[in-house]
C-alpha cells in the first residue's frame, strides 16, 4: 500500500504540473512533459550463488513488480511485498494452510533470501557490488562450506581461511577447527590468487576454483559455488573472522526448507522457522566458543550439533559435520 501511495503521489506531481503549464502557469505556455519518475534503486540483474552449489542470475523490477531467474532454471513471476520481506510468486506452499518460503530481504546491494531451485528450495545470496581487487579481498574468513555429493547425504564442513596481500588463499584443511595460526602445518593448503572478469580464480597444486568476494554494507562476504556438471559440488560462504561471539537474530531462508529466523544469544541459540506445508518447526541450543571468534558449536537435544556464525550483516548456521538429524542443513538470515 505504502509503494502504491508513494506511486500515485509522484503522479499527482506530475500531473498538477501538467495543469499548470496548461493554465499558462509561470508564463512559459511550455507543452513539455514532466520527466517520468526515477526507477527504483534496487532494480537490476543480481548475481545469485545458492545453497545447491549453483550460480544464477537473479533480475529484480521493483517498480513493475516481476523477477526472473535463470541458469539451471529459467524462472520468472511476480514480487509481492509483505512487511519487511518480498515473496516470490508463484510460492511453493502447499496444501490449504501452506506458506510459501520463496522470498527474499534486501541488506545493502544484496538479496538475502530463498527460491525453488531443481532439487528444493534452498537459501541464497545474491549480490550485485564485489570486491574487484585482491587488496581489497585480503582478509581472513571463517568458511561454511555444503557439501553435495552424487549418491551420499548432503554435508558440511567448517574451517578458517585467509586471503593475503601476497595473493595467496590459504586453508586449514583439517577435521578439527583450528585458527590458520594453530592450525596444523600438514592441514594447511594455500592456492595462488588470480583476478578475473567476474571475481577471483584460486589455484592449487590439485585443482583451481572460482569465488567472488561481495561487500555486503560493512561485511565482505566470500562466496563460492562449483560448476554444475561437477559430481562434488559445494557452496561456501565466509564472513570476516572477529573475536566477537555471534549475537542477534537474523531472518531468511533455510534448506529444509523453511523461512525464519536464527537468533543467537550468550547462552541459547534458537531457530524458528513456517514450512511449505505451514508446520512450524524450531530448535534450541546451548552455545559454546570454537576458538574461531564469531563461531559458536551449538549442542541441542534431539537434533544434533550444529555451528553459528554472525557478522555486521548476516548470519549462518549449519549442522555439524555428519549431523544424520539435520542432514545438510544451512540457513542464511539477515540481521535485524
Amino acid at each position: 500500500m505504502q509503494k502504491e501511495f508513494s506511486r500515485f503521489g509522484r503522479w499527482l506531481v506530475a500531473a498538477s504540473v501538467m495543469v499548470l503549464a496548461a493554465c499558462g502557469g509561470g508564463g512559459g505556455g511550455g507543452t513539455d512533459a514532466p520527466a517520468p519518475p526515477p526507477a527504483d534503486a534496487r532494480n537490476g540483474t543480481y548475481t545469485l550463488m545458492a545453497a545447491d552449489a549453483r550460480q544464477y542470475a537473479l533480475a529484480l523490477d521493483f517498480d513493475a513488480d516481476t523477477y526472473s531467474i535463470t541458469g539451471d532454471v529459467q524462472q520468472s513471476g511476480t514480487i509481492s511485498e509483505s512487511g519487511s520481506v518480498f515473496l516470490l510468486m508463484p510460492g511453493n506452499s502447499t496444501g490449504a494452510g501452506g506458506t510459501s518460503t520463496t522470498r527474499f530481504t534486501v541488506a545493502a546491494d544484496t538479496i538475502i533470501g530463498e527460491f525453488s531451485a531443481p532439487g528444493g528450495a534452498v537459501p541464497f545470496v545474491a549480490a550485485r557490488k564485489s570486491v574487484s581487487t585482491i587488496a581489497a579481498a585480503a582478509g581472513t574468513y571463517n568458511l561454511f562450506t555444503r557439501v553435495i555429493e552424487s549418491g551420499t547425504p548432503t554435508n558440511t564442513a567448517i574451517q578458517q581461511g585467509e586471503i593475503t596481500t601476497g595473493a595467496q588463499l590459504r586453508l586449514c584443511n583439517d577435521n578439527g577447527l583450528f585458527r590458520l595460526s594453530d592450525c596444523p602445518a600438514a592441514s594447511v593448503v594455500s592456492g595462488t590468487v588470480t583476478v578475473t572478469s567476474d571475481g577471483f580464480m584460486a589455484t592449487f597444486s590439485d585443482g583451481a576454483f572460482p569465488f567472488r568476494v561481495a561487500q555486503v554494507g560493512a561485511d565482505k562476504v566470500f562466496l563460492r559455488v562449483s560448476a554444475a556438471s561437477n559430481p562434488s559440488r559445494r557452496f561456501m560462504i565466509g564472513l570476516p573472522a572477529i573475536t566477537t561471539a555471534p549475537s542477534g537474530t537474523f531472518v531468511g531462508g533455510s534448506a529444509e526448507p523453511a523461512w525464519g529466523t536464527v537468533t543467537a544469544g550468550a547462552a541459547t541459540v534458537t531457530t524458528n522457522g513456517v514450512r511449505p506445508d505451514g508446520t512450524t518447526v524450531s530448535t534450541t541450543g546451548t552455545p559454546s566458543t570454537t576458538g574461531l571468534g564469531n563461531v559458536s558449536a551449538v549442542s541441542t537435544t534431539g537434533n544434533g550439533s550444529f555451528f553459528v556464525m554472525a557478522g555486521a550483516e548476516l548470519g549462518v548456521m549449519v549442522a555439524a559435520r555428519n549431523n544424520t538429524l539435520a542432514t545438510g542443513y544451512m540457513a542464511i538470515g539477515k540481521r535485524q
